[in-house]
């Protein structure tokens, strides 16, 4: 893997842990501002997957959570990996 490809899927994580961390904030805290249900699919699709954690204990709403921001690493990775090849290709 490039050097590139991880610093992509590490913004990934870092998106997702940001976007997570305000959505429990941001549900704990009724008079805040929200964001946008639209930027959370854009950026970090698996965040669909939290769902599962509605009526779940806290350590799991820990698990899922911590899942669901790997994932969207691997998209992030997965996405860069692509992008990587076609532009290989194309040249």
């Amino acid at each position: 893997m490039r050097k590139i490809d991880a610093f992509f899927g590490l913004v990934g994580v870092v998106i997702g842990g940001i976007l997570i961390a305000y959505a429990y904030y941001s549900n704990s805290h009724h008079g805040g501002p929200g964001i946008n249900e639209f930027a959370y699919l854009v950026l970090f699709p698996p965040s669909i997957l939290l769902m599962a954690t509605e009526k779940s204990t806290v350590l799991g709403q820990v698990v899922i959570g911590k899942i669901v921001v790997a994932l969207n690493g691997a998209l992030y990775t997965t996405v860069s990996i692509a992008g990587g090849t076609i532009l290989r290709k194309r040249s």
